[in-house]
Parts: C-alpha cells; structure tokens; sequence
C-alpha cells in the first residue's frame, strides 16, 4: 500500500481514530479495504479516497462528497512546483555568482559603479544565455533529490475523524490542498482555455472528445461552466455552443439518473421518450405538452393515422363493420372495469396511470429542473426558456445535442430522421396534426455508461493527431504514412 500512496504522492502514515477512540496509523485512507484471497493474492478495493478532494468544491453536508481531484492535476501540480523551484534555484544561484564577484571586486580595490535594480534584473538576464538556462533546469530536473516532496492527506474533509496529536502536519496538509484547489483556477483552466482558442490540436466536437481534452489538463467536467465563461460568444461562437451542449447533456444525464430511481423499468423507454420529446420537440410539440393533456395528443394522432389507414385500404361498408366491432369491444371493456380508463395508451405500450406520473410533466418544468441543476453543478446560467437556448437556433447543432445526450446517457435511439424543428405554417398546422418527434418504439436500448481506465498508446495517439493535422492541411500522401506508423505501434503494443 506504501508503493501505490508513493505513485498518488499520498501520505503514507494517517493517524485516525477507530470506533474505542484507539489512535491507528494506516497509509492513504481507512476507507480503502484489503482483501488477501484464497490464492494468497491480494486485492485493493474502494478506491475513491485514493485522490484528495476538490477544495474549491467542499459544500455543506457532505453534498460534493464525491468531487475529487484528478491525478493529472496533481501530476501537473508537482511538475509547476518542481519548475518553479528550479527557477528560483537559478536565480538565487546567479544571486550568489554576483555577490562573490562583488566580494572579489572589492577585494581588489576596483570602483563599483551604483547600478539601479531594473538595470539590475536586465545584468542577470543578460549574463545567462537561453541554452545555458535550458541546461540548467535539465541538470535540475535530473537530480531525484530536487523533486517537490509533498504528500497530499485524502481523509481531510471528510467524515474520517484524524487524531489531534499532528495538528501542525494537519494544517500544512490542508494549506497544500488549498494551493491546488487555487492551482486549478489559476493555471489549469487558463491554459486549457488558451489551447482550446489557440492551440494547435483538433478542435473537439462533442461531450466525449472534450471531457478527453478537459482530463488531459487534469480539469473536471465539472468546471465547464467556467471554461464557458472564458470563451467569449462574439469570438468563438462554436466552442461555446459546444460547451453550452456538453452542459445540457450533463444536466439532462443527472435529471434522468433522479427520474430512473422514482419510475419502474418497465417504463425507462417511456420516461427517456417524454423527457426528450418536452426537451427537443419543435413549437408545436412544446405547445401540446405544456397543456399536460397527453393522452389526448395520442389520440388525435391514432385518430389520424387511423383515418388515412381506413381511406386508402377499405370500402365503406368495411368501415361500418369496424365501428361497430370497435363499440362492441369497448362496451364490454367498460363492463368489466368499475372505473374508467386504467390505462393509458403511449405509442405501443400500454401503462398505468398510476405509474405513468412522469407524463404530468411539461416542458417548462422539466427546463426549469435542468436549469437547477446546471447551476448546481457546473456553475452556469441557462436561459429561462428553452427557445432561448443558443445551440437550438440552429438544425445542425439542435441534433448534435441530441448525439450529446445519447453518448451521455446511454440511449441509442432508432436511426431515422427526427423532426425537430417545425416547418409547418399556420394554416398547414390547423389542417394537419404532426406527431412528437419520438416515440417508444424509437428507444432501441439504454446501455448502462461506466467510467472506466481506457488504456491507450500516447505515442499512438501522437502520431494519429499529426496524421489528422496534415489531412486537414491536404498533405494526404504524408498523412497516409503517418496513420500507417500509428497502426505499427499499437500491433507492437497491444498484440492485436
């Protein structure tokens, strides 16, 4: 356990308390559990207090519990502390260079000539050339001795009750945590933000390809709210409408994870169909589902199609037969049942009222409920209506937040073109009835979504990276060899 703390610069010797108040020393966290099999292997289990928590993120009650810090951060953390002590070796070193030569100068009885500090700070420069200063911090950096010495205490805000006899080791502990929380804002997030507007990579283009570029800078998801507020609409209309969808698809996750645990799974299909339709349906669609009124809306729809069914394949006296077979059906229907319409019918599932409360719900809730919760977790301010939403003004970027929430939420829907945005005109739309743009039978299946290590080739991706740089310069020939490279060594490393 002392080797994994090394490697997550944890500290290896906590005093807590146990249940009889007794002082046990145990390394990382008392949350951490060991188990020795059967095999005499030994396994690690509840890893969650193997990174310190976010101190910009503590709460009350325990509500951000679960906000971590990522070990990128604080690999990034050690190397800027590591670089900055290398810098101020460098210059206390040319400090001491001067002061000797100053010594010596006097020594020798040579006339001093009174220099101002500006001049100064421009003689250091000046008597350090660029490569010496480079060879400088690599001979610093080779030494194992010069590395930042500092171990984080993972127990700090939590429900771990520390022992008070190394108080002075708790608040140097504590001030560090806070250096990294403050580490976050000041460096992490202005330089993912200068890579996203001017750096040379490829920009993303969803929520999967930019939480990969937010944890390659060691920054949570979560901070994406202030990521948006660093990028300004007027200049990079596109990264912030990406960001503003990655947010709504988040929100929508979370929302439907609180509706999945109140709703039986018999209904999941339904639930993910009502939310998105009160979330993407076009004007129309809004308008209907706000009244609540639903089942009316699918009546009127089956009333349609049934219509046009019974006018294109059946003769008249065919439809006389049908009425009466449909009267008969629903008399004895009635008869059997002492209350009137226990069920509800929602595309071709038919279910309860009882545990269909979820289709109360109207879009100006379900925005509001989304509108709460990105604020809560991601620290920003969605319009008040949905109309007002920046990414769906426009068709394009209105179906990529759809392919957001899929790829957040695990739902693959049917592969068909879905109406999202309503081109009817007014007298089309009293003459015609358009249905909502899903339905159950689109939902083909909700795959559970799992965080997980994904193992990658970083040389790999180097080379892939490059390869889509010099496609996108139209040097198709290079990039093509490139691809081929990056193809090697993942055969070399993975054995594919």
């Amino acid at each position: 356990m002392k080797k994994v703390c090394e490697y997550f610069s944890l500290d290896e010797d906590i005093q807590c308390l146990d249940e009889t108040g007794a002082i046990v020393s145990i390394p990382a966290s008392p949350e951490v559990k060991g188990i020795r099999g059967s095999d005499k292997r030994k396994f690690i289990l509840d890893l969650a207090r193997l990174s310190p928590r976010d101190t910009n993120w503590i709460g009350q009650d325990d509500e951000y519990l679960c906000c971590l810090i990522r070990p990128e951060l604080i690999s990034h953390f050690m190397t800027s502390k590591n670089f900055q002590n290398a810098k101020e070796q460098i210059k206390q070193e040319l400090k001491d260079k001067k002061e000797e030569e100053t010594k010596v100068a006097e020594v020798a009885g040579a006339e001093i000539a009174e220099v101002k500090p500006e001049e100064g700070e421009q003689a250091d420069k000046k008597g350090l050339s660029y490569s010496d200063y480079i060879n400088k911090l690599q001979e610093y950096f080779t030494q194992p001795n010069n590395k930042p010495n500092i171990r984080f205490n993972s127990n700090l805000f939590t429900r771990v009750n520390l022992a008070s006899t190394e108080s002075t080791k708790i608040e140097t502990q504590k001030k560090e945590l806070l250096e990294l929380g403050e580490f976050i804002y000041k460096q992490a997030i202005p330089t993912l933000v200068n890579e996203l507007l001017h750096g040379e990579i490829i920009l993303p283009c969803d929520s999967k390809s930019l939480g990969e570029l937010f944890h390659a800078h060691g920054v949570n998801v979560r901070y994406i709210g202030k990521v948006c507020e660093s990028v300004s609409r007027e200049k990079f209309p596109f990264l912030h409408i990406l960001l503003e969808r990655v947010m709504l698809a988040k929100s929508i996750k979370h929302y439907l994870r609180v509706l999945f645990r109140q709703t039986s799974s018999l209904f999941h299909a339904d639930l993910v169909v009502h939310v998105l339709n009160c979330i993407f349906a076009h004007k129309k669609g809004q308008k209907v589902l706000e009244t609540g009124n639903i089942r009316a809306f699918f009546e009127q729809s089956e009333r349609a199609d049934q219509a046009a069914s019974d006018n294109k394949n059946e003769s008249a006296e065919d439809k006389k037969k049908k009425k009466k077979k449909k009267a008969a059906s629903s008399k004895k229907q009635k008869e059997a049942t002492n209350f009137v319409s226990p069920l509800m019918d929602f595309g071709s599932i038919r279910i309860e009222s009882e545990a269909a409360e979820f289709l109360s719900l109207k879009p100006s809730e379900v925005w509001a409920a989304l509108r709460s919760i990105c604020k809560k977790r991601y620290l920003h301010d969605l319009p008040e209506n949905v109309v007002d939403f920046e990414p769906f003004k426009y068709p394009l970027t209105k179906l990529a937040t759809l392919r957001d929430v899929c790829l957040s939420t695990g739902v693959v829907l049917d592969c068909k073109h879905y109406q999202l945005v309503d081109k009817t005109t007014d007298k089309e739309e009293a003459e015609n009835f358009d249905s909502l743009p899903f339905k159950s039978q689109d939902i083909i299946d909700i795959q559970p979504v799992v965080k997980h290590l994904d193992p990658g080739c970083d040389d790999a991706k180097v080379q892939i990276d490059l390869a889509l740089r010099l496609m996108s310069e139209e040097k198709y020939e290079e990039a093509l060899e490139t691809l081929w490279g990056s193809i090697q060594i993942l055969l070399s490393v993975f054995d594919i």
